[in-house]
């Protein structure tokens, strides 16, 4: 089959959604939008509003009585969760690199995070960090026109003569996420144990979190969908015998979070492929890397200023409304 749709002027895709069922008041208004923000992409937050047929087969139309307000109330909720994840991964991101340096240098030397034999089962270590040199303006052991660092001019000024590549803790500087989180996944297991022990986690849980949390990076930094998002690989959790606030359940007769008392049928509280499961696991991190932390209380003025707009925050994989109150949220420091 053929792709066959046209291009639409701004007023004509403004035209196309009122046909559609999208209650506009100013129509002007609406095309605005459309200018600051693609019909394409805006349609990601009307979709979950579309109308089904008897077979659920979703169809073009929307839904009775949605508005355009609510559709970029959906919007501008979703860009400034984005901001905020953005800031929780960027602590959580330099916490780990920290970390993995500092032990990984105190046993090694800073060079020899280049050498083959220090990761084996790390396939295209070498391109990787290859290609990290290059973007930052270094090849061959010197510095291209293409280098900003000055830092990095001043090393292998003073030093290229013996060395080809920078110590660790200066490449660190230059890498991303992915790097680090996979810097971490083939660290040796001395390392992944302490730095998950000081975490409160075991090394397999804390890998699954910087894998998934690597994926939320880049998901914002390409300014994508967090919202009603379904991520495809869901983060693991501790067990249930170290800590069973991941495990708590709701009871509307008492209005509380219960913990369980056996592992019989236990369910992660919220959904593990969902958003909300994302927004736990970094307040799990920063209590623990930065205690005295405000993020989760500005995550809870967003909700907040959005509660009387209409949000699905269901479609986030909240299980109920009463999120605030679990006891990963409220207190992350012990375990429970």
């Amino acid at each position: 089959m053929q792709y066959t749709k046209p291009h639409l002027s701004f007023e004509d895709q403004a035209d196309r959604l009122i046909q559609r069922g999208l209650i506009v008041r100013d129509k002007q208004q609406l095309i605005q939008i459309l200018k600051q923000v693609s019909y394409y992409r805006l349609s990601a937050y009307w979709y979950p509003f579309r109308e089904k047929d008897e077979q659920g087969k979703i169809k073009d139309n929307l839904c009775t009585e949605i508005t355009l307000e609510r559709v970029w109330d959906h919007y501008r909720f979703d860009r400034r969760l984005r901001v905020l994840f953005v800031d929780a991964i960027e602590r959580i991101e330099i916490a780990l690199r920290t970390q993995l340096v500092y032990l990984y240098t105190e046993k090694h030397s800073p060079f020899d995070y280049v050498k083959p034999s220090s990761f084996p089962t790390w396939k295209y270590c070498e391109d990787k960090i290859k290609k990290i040199e290059e973007q930052a303006g270094i090849k061959n052991g010197s510095c291209t026109e293409r280098c900003r660092h000055e830092c990095i001019k001043h090393f292998f000024k003073k030093y290229g003569d013996s060395h080809q590549h920078l110590p660790l803790w200066m490449f660190s500087e230059i890498s991303d996420f992915g790097f680090t989180s996979l810097f971490f996944e083939h660290a040796g297991r001395d390392i992944q144990t302490e730095i998950a022990k000081e975490w409160a986690v075991t090394p397999e849980v804390l890998r699954s979190w910087m894998r998934s949390l690597n994926t939320l990076r880049n998901t914002c930094a390409h300014h994508g969908r967090l919202w009603n998002n379904v991520w495809g690989t869901p983060p693991k959790l501790p067990p249930w015998h170290s800590q069973r606030g991941w495990y708590a359940r709701y009871s509307l007769e008492k209005r509380q979070w219960i913990l369980p008392q056996n592992n019989k049928s236990i369910q992660p509280s919220f959904a593990q492929d969902r958003t909300a499961m994302l927004l736990f696991i970094c307040r799990y991190l920063l209590k623990k890397i930065i205690p005295c932390t405000e993020w989760p209380k500005r995550m809870e003025n967003l909700f907040s200023d959005f509660s009387n707009k209409g949000i699905d925050f269901p479609n986030m994989g909240f299980s109920n409304s009463e999120w605030q109150k679990h006891p990963i949220w409220k207190n992350s420091i012990t375990s429970i």
